[in-house]
């Protein structure tokens, strides 16, 4: 084969070349270990999907350390490890935050290569930082820190609402506000209760119309309660219109109260869709124009619903849980809302990417069609592994969260959660001697990612 001047420099290339395709197949086998982390949820081996991950903490390296520390919070809670499942969404939101501090310089790194900033997470990610910090506070008892989560919630809602002004945006979080208020109530502060409770219905009123989803028939309860309880008789009296229902204090009544809360399916993780175009000229060189954007797939599960029911010092019926949270229609909209701007961005790589290759393949031109076609193909194979879409997310998350909400006696109960598909059962859990004291509001938690 014989080569021009010019195709020495494709030595000196060498070592940047290696570096790249170094840099890239860490980043595949990172993915590929993710991949295997969630593969143990269905089977419910939370340990075992835990030492996976803890076993490959530094392949997550700097840039991926709020990813890391998403889902080892969230297979903690799973394990029961609710002390350390504190911790490590403690260490995201302080991770979260910083990045937010770097986010103009992160995105100028996100022009280049989206993979080469740090992942900041998703505006829902986000929020989920501090719902299941919260949850976990909630299991270990401590319900002043629980506290604390409910007012970040608030906090990280209304910087979110002050960045989208747009009615059909991911703006706000219905079921955080709703926890928010459950959590105020349990603290004793019905007026914070009462005014996240109505934030809360005005996010899902933003939810039926960004996703045509209902507003839960328990939340409407819990405000003609409060309103009630606190003397806002008009309040009352147009809420009940509104609703077209009245608060049942009889039904209602009770001294303790056991929250149920079912986690179902995993939310859609993120691969890679690619269009490209190549054309080989008369003399063997390739030219090659492709775009790399992501793109969401559903693993919403094979549940559909989930029933919960209590027996003990006293019993009731197993009664329908209400979706709560849609955490995979919230990906799809998040996308969905993104994907413009994804794609000018992928448009502008994708452009800049063809320029550099065509001026690299013309510097280490070769002198036949073969050597050229070697050259060109080598180049824009290291052109795409570096220009490679951003598919990082929380795979770890749930699909879907259900809640149920009973009012009982102080006492001890077994409390069952099924979870069905078209009303036939998949799943039964079964929690057991949890005790329900007075005034008290207790979680239960469940999880199935079949």
């Amino acid at each position: 084969m014989k080569y021009n001047q010019n195709s020495d420099s494709c030595i000196k290339y060498l070592p940047v070349i290696l570096a790249i395709i170094a840099m890239v197949a860490g980043c595949a086998s990172n993915l590929m270990m993710e991949m295997r982390v969630d593969s143990y949820l269905p089977e419910e081996d939370y340990s075992g999907a835990l030492a996976e991950l803890e076993s490959n903490e530094r392949k997550f390296g700097g840039r991926n350390r709020l990813l890391f520390l998403f889902n080892r919070g969230a297979l903690n809670f799973y394990s029961d490890n609710y002390a350390a499942s504190a911790e490590d969404f403690l260490e995201a939101a302080r991770v979260s935050e910083e990045l937010f501090t770097k986010r103009i310089s992160l995105e100028a790194a996100g022009l280049v290569n989206p993979n080469l900033k740090p992942y900041d997470g998703e505006d829902y990610e986000k929020v989920m930082i501090h719902v299941f910090a919260a949850f976990s506070y909630l299991k270990l008892g401590k319900m002043e820190d629980a506290g604390v989560e409910a007012r970040k919630i608030n906090e990280r809602l209304e910087l979110l609402s002050s960045r989208y002004q747009a009615d059909n945006k991911y703006s706000t979080d219905a079921f955080a506000r709703y926890l928010s208020g459950i959590i105020y109530e349990g603290m004793g502060e019905s007026n914070n209760a009462y005014i996240s409770y109505k934030l809360a219905l005005e996010a899902y009123h933003a939810y039926g119309r960004m996703f045509r989803s209902s507003v839960p028939l328990q939340l409407k309860n819990d405000i003609l309660r409060l309103a009630e309880e606190l003397g806002f008789r008009e309040q009352y009296q147009s809420f009940s219109d509104s609703f077209g229902i009245d608060y049942d204090r009889e039904q209602e009544s009770g001294a303790g109260e056991a929250v149920i809360v079912a986690m179902t399916g995993l939310a859609p993780f993120k691969r890679e869709m690619e269009t490209r175009f190549t054309h080989v000229d008369d003399e063997g060189k390739t030219h090659t124009f492709q775009i790399l954007i992501p793109e969401l797939v559903p693993r919403d599960g094979e549940i559909t619903g989930v029933m919960a029911g209590y027996s003990g010092e006293e019993e009731g019926e197993m009664l329908e849980a209400e979706v709560v949270q849609d955490i995979s229609m919230i990906a799809r909209k998040n996308m969905s809302d993104k994907m413009p701007g994804i794609m000018v961005k992928a448009w502008l790589r994708a452009l800049a990417k063809f320029k550099a290759t065509e001026k690299a393949k013309k510097e280490m031109e070769t002198g036949s069609k073969l050597g050229n076609l070697l050259i060109g193909s080598i180049t824009d194979a290291v052109a795409e592994e570096i220009t490679h879409a951003d598919i990082r997310c929380w795979r770890t998350i749930p699909a879907r969260i259900y809640m149920r909400r009973f009012r009982v006696q102080p006492g001890r109960y077994e409390f069952t959660v099924e979870m069905v598909n078209s009303g036939c059962p998949v799943e039964r859990i079964v929690k057991e001697n949890v005790e329900i004291r007075e005034g008290q509001i207790r979680f239960v938690f469940a999880e199935s990612f079949r």
